[in-house]
């Protein structure tokens, strides 16, 4: 995959990465009415587009050879987004608020709260 092909494929993932922390921004300041006794629930967020590299040894890792085609038809983490709220109860309404979104599609899901990775 050149540079070019590469910018292809990532400029609609930048663009949905945009729009997702945009909704996120508006869901934090609205979520609770600004309310004096409910803060904003969301701490921090964090995004990120995989690099060409990563793609690339993705792909070679899962015995795929690095075309935007295989990247798009085979990885489903070229955007990734963290949000890491204040307390516990605070992501599983934000969770719900977001499934109820009628223009997002929910593809997988992870609890890492109830199932913890191994590492922690």
């Amino acid at each position: 995959m050149n540079e070019k092909e590469y910018y292809n494929l990532i400029k609609p993932y930048e663009d949905a990465m945009q729009m997702l922390l945009s909704r996120l921004d508006t869901l934090n300041h609205t979520l609770y009415e600004s309310s004096a006794t409910h803060p904003v629930p969301i701490h921090n967020i964090q995004s990120r587009i995989k690099s060409k590299k990563s793609i690339e040894d993705k792909l070679i890792k899962k015995e795929k050879k690095p075309s935007m085609t295989n990247a798009k038809n085979f990885l489903m983490d070229i955007a990734g987004a963290r949000v890491i709220c204040y307390f516990v109860n605070d992501i599983y309404n934000l969770i719900e608020i977001l499934k109820s979104q009628t223009d997002l599609i929910v593809m997988k899901e992870r609890d890492y709260i109830a199932g913890p990775k191994p590492n922690g």
